[in-house]
Formats: C-alpha cells, structure tokens, sequence
C-alpha cells in the first residue's frame, strides 16, 4: 500500500529525495534553541473524504538547524486525528523528519500503512497529504503548518488558597498558583492580563489552564491585586471591584450544593494590560455567579 502512496505521491510530481539535505547535527551551528511546536492542517480535494478537513500538531528540536540550506531536522512529537482515529509516533514509521530550506519550514515526511505526508521541494506551498484506503479509494489535499508561539516563562507567580465557609466543603482549605507576564502593567487605574500558568487542586482534582476557560485574566486597581477572573463549570474566582478582600471562590457540584470561599494571597504582591470595569462586572463565566454572591450576603 505505500508502493500506492509513492506511486501517487510521483505522479503529483512531488516525489521526495533525500538528496541533498542535510540532517542536523551536534556539530551543526546552533541559532535556534529548544523545541519547537506546529499546528497544522489538511484539507483534501480527492478520494471519498475529498472537502473533510483534519488537523494535528508536530514539534521538532531546532536546536542545531544553522538556517542555511536545505536541512532535516527529526520530529519528537506528533498528533494527527484522522478518520476517526489519533495517531501518533507510536503508529507512523519512524523516524518522522521535517524538511527546512534557509530555515523555513517545507513540510513533514511522516506515514504509515494508510496515509503519508510529503513535504515541499523548494516551498511549503508543494506539501501535500496522500492517503489510501484500499479498493481504489485513494485521495490529496494540501498540508499547512503554522509554528505555534512559544509560552513566555512568568515573570511573576502568586501563590493562594480559599477557605470555604459554605457548602458541602465548608471549613476546607484549597491552595493553588498562577503565573503571569507583568512586564506591560502601568500600575495606573484598571488593568488586567491574560495567565499564563494555573495550578489548583480543588477537591482531589488537579486543574491548570487546559481545565478553565479562556483567557483567564488576574485584575489589577493601581497596581494592586484584585484577584482572578479564572472558571470552568465547576468553580469560579472573582475578582473585587476596588479591593483584594472583596475576591472569592463559588463551586457548583449540582443538586443545590454550592458554596463559597475567601481568596487570600499568600504574599502580598502589587503588580501592575488595559481593561475597563466592564470586564469586572463581566465576570460571569458560571451561571451561578449571581446566585452565590446572594448566597455569600
């Protein structure tokens, strides 16, 4: 069946030669550090899911590409749904390589029994995606990556914890951290700005940013911590209006049983984006928002 796909992959003039590229090495110039991710996406134009669009994700270690020449550089990380079904380096032939000229990428070799990815000769634009599932049914469509952004480490991180007073948890202490860029804060009137890391464990549960809404933002009044705008359809915290002691904590777990708590900083930090006392009275990511603060009162 990958006879098929070389055969399909020749006659679209694509064919890919090993040639000339050269694969990274220790020895290599390092100008790129790290790992890097893409998202992609394939949308075909022939075969039986001709117009289906599929997307995935691959991250490769630039670290000893020099940005000169055609180069190779071998994929750590790969996660493609396709059909129905995920695949990653555990169900393609390895090694799965990405293919750079001058540094930009040209596209991914990566396949298996059902489908293959053919990277560009001189332009990402020639990359394609061949698949074929027996019996004829054989189809393309066009292969599109975009490098993903890497997360910025925080600049500051504050630690918390929330004492509930209501509630089928009440007299329970839960304790969590969030990290954030503080770089662009004046510290001057209403501001907020986006986290860029969440950690709290709530009722034997570990949650981080992939768990809540987003953006969730921390609130700032002239420099001084309001609390977060953080919440998923379990919990919610809310930031005050004007000070830190006007931030709390509400849960919902249904059937009536939902409950409060303080939101205290375990140091006090003041850390100064621009934001409007809209976005606070806006905070209403959970349905009982409202509720609880009557519930609070």
């Amino acid at each position: 069946m990958i006879n098929t796909l070389q055969k399909l992959a020749i006659a679209t003039g694509l064919a890919i030669s090993m040639t000339g590229f050269q694969t990274s090495s220790a020895q290599a110039l390092s100008l790129i550090s790290d790992p890097v991710e893409f998202d992609f996406e394939i949308t075909l134009d022939s075969g039986s899911l001709s117009g289906e669009t599929f997307n995935g994700s691959f991250t490769v270690d630039e670290t000893f590409l020099t940005e000169e020449g055609d180069e190779t550089a071998e994929v750590t990380a790969f996660d493609f749904t396709f059909a129905g079904d995920d695949f990653d380096l555990e169900t393609v032939f390895n090694p799965v390589t990405a293919f750079f000229n001058d540094g930009d990428l040209l596209g991914i070799d990566a396949s298996n029994d059902s489908f293959t990815f053919v990277p560009g000769f001189f332009d990402a634009s020639e990359a394609f995606f061949a698949f074929d599932f027996g019996s004829g049914d054989v189809g393309t469509g066009d292969f599109t990556a975009v490098e993903v952004p890497p997360i910025p480490e925080p600049s500051l991180i504050i630690d918390f914890e929330t004492t509930l007073d209501s509630g089928s948890l009440s007299g329970e202490i839960f304790s969590g951290s969030f990290g954030l860029d503080d770089t662009s804060l004046t510290g001057e009137g209403f501001e907020e700005i986006e986290l860029i890391a969440f950690d709290f464990n709530f009722a034997g549960d570990d949650f981080d940013l992939g768990n809540v809404f987003v953006p969730a933002n921390a609130l700032f009044l002239d420099g001084n911590l309001l609390g977060i705008d953080a919440s998923n359809d379990l919990f919610s915290f809310i930031p005050g209006f004007f000070d830190i002691s006007e931030a709390f904590f509400a849960f919902d777990f249904g059937g009536g049983d939902v409950g409060t708590g303080d939101f205290t900083v375990v140091e006090d930090v003041a850390v100064p984006e621009p934001t409007s006392i809209i976005t606070i009275l806006g905070l209403g990511s959970l349905g009982i928002v409202s509720k609880l603060k009557k519930n609070k009162k």
